[in-house]
């Protein structure tokens, strides 16, 4: 499911710095790389299985992720939102 991302060469004077284009990833974000590691490593030590709910507290690109994931493997996934956050501008 999760591929490379591609990596661009900055163009800088007398420095090689390259981006990895994180927002290539199949929810757009960083956080899908480490939603699907959790995932699958939990998976992998048989810690998670079809009948799991995964609750995770989290407002963000780590909830899109994780609740992608989560559906493609099938199972339950709870997100919980702290009532006090900003909201988005």
């Amino acid at each position: 499911m999760m591929r490379p991302t591609p990596l661009v060469e900055l163009q800088l004077p007398s420095t090689r710095v390259f981006a990895k284009l994180e927002y290539l990833n199949p929810i757009g974000s960083v956080k899908d790389r480490t939603a699907y590691w959790i995932l699958r490593r939990a998976a992998e030590r048989g810690e998670i299985d079809e009948h799991t709910t995964i609750v995770e507290s989290s407002s963000g690109n780590f909830a899109s992720a994780l609740a992608a994931y989560a559906q493609l493997l099938g199972l339950t996934f709870v997100p919980v939102i702290d009532p006090n956050i900003s909201p988005r501008p």
